[in-house]
């Protein structure tokens, strides 16, 4: 089975979220920002074969995702949980300049990756 290079507790831990009633939030987090910081990159985040699954804590298998991917999946899906909603009364602003820096540095050809 496959799972991704982030864990719930890790993801949780990013946001400042201590409540369990949010991890099913948290794992489709996980797995949307994995798909979405894939896209970007150009290359699959799933570890291992299989049906990927979102593992809840503990040690992942050795793995090739660069820690800048991680990163920036960390701070999507952290965006993502604290900004629910398509519109509010606050200012939009674009989803952090930070994750498309993270996600350059792996880019599929990019100069130096």
């Amino acid at each position: 089975m496959g799972t991704y290079p982030i864990t719930r507790e890790q993801a949780k831990d990013w946001a400042r979220e201590l409540d369990d009633s949010e991890d099913g939030i948290f794992d489709s987090l996980i797995v949307t920002a994995c798909l979405a910081i894939g896209e970007m990159a150009g290359r699959s985040l799933v570890i291992g074969d299989g049906a990927p699954a979102v593992q809840a804590d503990g040690d992942l298998p050795e793995h090739d995702v660069p820690e800048n991917l991680c990163h920036a999946v960390l701070l999507l899906v952290s965006h993502w949980f604290h900004n629910r909603e398509a519109a509010t009364e606050k200012q939009m602003r674009e989803v952090p300049v930070g994750i498309q820096s993270l996600v350059g540095l792996s880019k599929v050809g990019w100069v130096g990756a």
